[in-house]
């Protein structure tokens, strides 16, 4: 009884000899959860990875954050989960040993405002699915793991051109009206801008 919450704890951000890199299985992991949430009409919550220890990347900018933000949210979530608040629980978090805020801590602050700003109008859409895309002869181990239960199509979508590994996702509300949300899938850090071109179908302009 009562409100329902669904979450999935995997922190994609790793680091491997000083060369970053992201998991190739938290697009599974998300995915997986985003539908049992769906089936259980439950919030689907997801944590994010706001601190730095072995082997895993330190969030070194907003983009770190929002990054998982807007992944997470093209697989349906729509509450967020933060770890970690105090060094307490890691080498680098939010606050440090003496309860000052880090720069964790004001990264995550700026990606939590910029959501912010659209959050109502994101909430009173339905999420319907997800779809990758790649550039011709790309490939992406992420993308492979996501294959075995990602959707087919997505509805309204005619034709997608990417330039980058994408996400695009279909949202719906109540009177019909579609919403897609369009990932740009990769490090931060990398600073690379994917050129996406979507060739929507009639009904859908």
């Amino acid at each position: 009884n009562g409100v329902k919450t669904l979450g999935v704890d995997h922190y994609p951000l790793r680091e491997n000899n000083g060369v970053p890199w992201l998991s190739d299985t938290w697009l599974y992991d998300l995915a997986i959860v985003g539908r049992a949430a769906k089936r259980a009409n439950a919030i689907y919550s997801v944590c994010i990875q706001a601190y730095c220890d072995v082997d895993q990347k330190k969030v070194d900018c907003t983009g770190d954050i929002r990054f998982q933000f807007y992944t997470a949210m093209a697989f349906g979530a729509s509450m967020f989960e933060f770890y970690a608040y105090s060094t307490l629980h890691g080498p680098i978090a939010m606050l440090d040993k003496e309860g000052k805020p880090t720069d964790i801590y004001y990264s995550t602050r700026d990606a939590i405002r910029e959501i912010r700003i659209f959050e109502k109008e994101y909430l009173e859409y339905e999420w319907k699915g997800v779809k990758s895309y790649l550039p011709e002869n790309a490939t992406c181990k992420a993308f492979e793991n996501l294959a075995k239960c990602l959707d087919k199509t997505i509805n309204g979508v005619k034709d997608v051109k990417v330039s980058r590994q994408t996400l695009i996702s279909e949202f719906e509300k109540q009177d019909g009206k579609k919403a897609y949300l369009v990932v740009n899938y990769g490090l931060p850090v990398l600073s690379v801008c994917d050129l996406v071109q979507i060739t929507l179908d009639e009904k859908s302009k």
